[in-house]
């Protein structure tokens, strides 16, 4: 899902599908129906059935707990894309600063940019 995440956000151009993962999402989604339901406390195959037929039964819950992977992924991909500002930002309040910090005259203005600059970054 981070492969289909990456090419449908970002680039399908940038960020190919890998060959190996839409096998990988189909084991993982399969499995999950499987083992969604799975009960505690019984033995292996016949809790294996329980949690299959549960599965059929909540088929709506189950599905909307993959699609919801997905959503999740997209919102980490948007959290990471919203970053990337900030981090510019840092690391040229770092880059006006860092000379200053190496002469005493000048390491309370550099201090003080550092805090200036970072704290408006930060808010």
């Amino acid at each position: 899902m981070f492969f289909v995440a990456l090419a449908l956000v970002i680039s399908a151009r940038r960020f190919p599908i890998p060959g190996w993962a839409p096998e990988t999402d189909r084991r993982r989604i399969r499995l999950n129906f499987i083992f969604a339901n799975y009960p505690s406390g019984l033995k292996f195959f016949p809790a294996l059935g329980r949690s299959i037929l549960g599965s059929f039964g909540n088929f709506v819950s189950v599905f909307l707990g993959v699609v919801n992977v997905f959503a999740d992924i997209v919102s980490y991909i948007r959290l990471w894309r919203s970053a990337w500002p900030g981090l510019a930002i840092s690391q040229t309040v770092n880059n006006m600063a860092g000379p200053m910090l190496g002469h005493f005259v000048f390491f309370v203005l550099g201090m003080i940019l550092l805090v200036f600059g970072h704290g408006l970054n930060w808010s």
